[in-house]
């Protein structure tokens, strides 16, 4: 079996453990909102609940296609979901068209190529005239400048143009950024358009226990919609803690998977829940940043 196929199955498997969760979420409280909406429908008519369900989920979440067979949801941004914003990255945005104008979860392990990528997608805005706002929990800033410049991306000259703004919450002050106005002031001072945030684990790990960090999660995803930007938000795969980032409600998700066989490692990009469907994208890291291209 070829590295591909692994990916390809290991992926599947990802998307499937995704998908439940999502169902087990989603399904209950949407059955009875379908039926609240449709009381004329009556409760004996299977049929007709289960098309107002169907319904009523492809409003809520943006999907594309939905199973009430066996209790799954397949995710993919609707045709109706809204502004599908080029991402300039090359052999991604031909494969599904671009991200979403609203907020994309980019996760994946440490090292994965989730900074890149997300920072590459603010550098190509910057090419087309729109600034950027790059939000960090963990990295500061005259490393992240020094490492970002490998890939030729002078972002003190960026800065200087004021094209580009840096903001660092250290770890201690992190829920600040509900509440201190700083994100809103510089988004509406320089008019960004883009924002990456890195990532959502590291801000939900500071939260003192689980229903608090889930609280502070949808807090900030809330602070972002309002802001009305194109958002890339990273989150790890690598604990326990940080593993329930799927399963809150943004527009797209794409998952970086590394595989190693011997002395070969294949990158891949899982693309779980984007314009056209579920697809699997490898890809390669290079001098200038983040590459694609298609699964033969």
């Amino acid at each position: 079996m070829s590295l591909l196929q692994r990916a390809e199955r290991y992926a599947r498997r990802l998307e499937k453990q995704s998908l439940s969760r999502r169902s087990r979420l989603l399904l209950p409280e949407t059955r009875t909102e379908a039926q609240d909406d449709h009381p004329e429908i009556p409760a004996s008519d299977g049929a007709a609940i289960k098309v107002a369900v169907e319904k009523k989920l492809l409003r809520k979440q943006g999907l594309s296609e939905i199973s009430l067979e066996n209790g799954t949801i397949i995710p993919g941004v609707s045709e109706a979901e809204g502004d599908i914003i080029p991402t300039g990255i090359p052999g991604l945005d031909n494969q599904i068209s671009g991200f979403s104008a609203g907020i994309n979860l980019l996760t994946g392990t440490p090292g994965s190529g989730k900074t890149i990528l997300a920072m590459q997608f603010l550098m190509n805005g910057i090419d087309s005239g729109e600034t950027g706002l790059y939000i960090s929990f963990e990295e500061k800033k005259d490393n992240f400048f020094k490492y970002m410049g490998q890939f030729g991306w002078d972002l003190q000259d960026m800065e200087d143009r004021e094209m580009f703004a840096f903001l660092r919450f250290s770890p201690e002050r992190a829920l600040d950024i509900l509440s201190d106005g700083k994100v809103e002031s510089i988004v509406k001072r320089l008019g960004v358009k883009r924002i990456c945030i890195d990532s959502l684990s590291a801000f939900a790990v500071l939260a003192k226990d689980t229903l608090s960090a889930r609280d502070s999660v949808t807090g900030l995803l809330d602070l972002v919609r309002s802001l009305g930007v194109t958002a890339v938000i990273t989150g790890e795969q690598a604990n326990k803690k940080s593993s329930s980032v799927l399963d809150f409600d943004t527009d797209s998700v794409i998952s970086l998977i590394t595989l190693r066989s011997s002395n070969v490692r294949q990158r891949v990009a899982d693309a779980m829940k984007v314009q056209g469907g579920p697809k699997l994208l490898p890809m390669k890291i290079g001098d200038t940043g983040v590459s694609f291209y298609e699964l033969i």
